[in-house]
């Protein structure tokens, strides 16, 4: 019935007012069946003709659809819908929802009896809570910086949420030149005052941030190698020669290494892949 109420909607014009309340039925009357894949396809069709929060909403169906699940098909179509639900959550700033449906994946998974599932949420909440918490505490140091733009704990915090989070480091650097770790200070003081059209100082900008990511762990490891690659990147497309091109293709390749085994792709980190290759998302032993 779901699905043909969906279908019915989707064949409407815009313009049929009808058409709304056949998708709010559709994706009810899938909540109550437990059906979250049609559930999160009415939302979405929603969301193209309708003014809606279709995060919030996918995410309000996914717990009913949990309520209602009986069977563990239906757990695991829960569980599967979470992870897809997740890249969607990240991708739009929203980790204390991220952490929610992955802690959602977490209990489904193992209703459905997955351990595939449950290992791969497992392994992406302690990163989802880390960023969720740096979230968290960037809104209070908007509210600090709007009071005193020259706080430096808050600046830290907004560098920090800008750069590990954002990958924004036009908006991180200004922070973090003004926040309370004097090493992040002195890079990004060091990086505002050089010249962009030399090579030889973009390639010195670039090995001061690669060492800096050696001494990093986990999201602010990646994020401060990326940028330095960055900069390794424009250096690249210059005239440059001899051991430094050398130095510079290496470390462009141990960047593109470090991406693999943490299997993300930017500051909005995908986390999900068809069932049956979760492995696939795991860390490297």
């Amino acid at each position: 019935m779901a699905k043909k109420l969906l279908a019915q909607a989707e064949a409407a014009t815009s313009a049929d007012a009808g058409a709304f309340v056949l998708l709010r039925l559709a994706r009810d009357i899938a909540a109550q069946a437990s059906n979250g894949e049609t559930a999160l396809a009415a939302v979405d069709a929603m969301s193209e003709r309708y003014q809606i929060d279709a995060l919030e909403m996918k995410a309000e169906m996914l717990y009913k659809c949990a309520k209602k699940a009986r069977t563990p098909p239906q757990h695991l179509s829960v569980a599967e819908q979470a992870a897809r639900l997740l890249d969607e959550a990240t991708a739009a700033g929203n980790y204390a929802q991220a952490v929610k449906l992955v802690k959602l994946a977490v209990a489904e998974g193992g209703l459905s009896r997955s351990k595939e599932i449950v290992l791969w949420a497992k392994a992406c909440l302690p990163d989802l809570q880390k960023k969720a918490k740096l979230a968290t505490e960037f809104e209070a140091a908007q509210s600090t910086l709007a009071a005193d733009p020259n706080d430096p704990v808050a600046n830290l915090t907004a560098g920090t949420y800008y750069g590990y989070l954002q990958g924004d480091w036009a908006k991180a650097l200004p922070h973090l030149a003004k926040g309370t770790d004097a090493n992040l200070q002195t890079l990004a003081q060091r990086e505002l005052a050089s010249p962009s059209t030399d090579i030889d100082a973009q390639v010195a900008v670039a090995d001061a941030w690669w060492d800096a990511g050696q001494n990093a762990e986990g999201m602010k490891r990646l994020a401060i190698l990326r940028h330095a690659g960055s900069w390794y990147a424009k250096a690249q497309t210059e005239t440059l020669g001899g051991l430094g091109k050398v130095k510079v293709e290496k470390r462009l390749e141990e960047l593109a290494k470090a991406e693999r085994e943490a299997n993300v792709a930017g500051p909005g980190t995908r986390v999900f892949v068809p069932f049956g290759k979760w492995f696939s998302l795991l860390p490297s032993p």
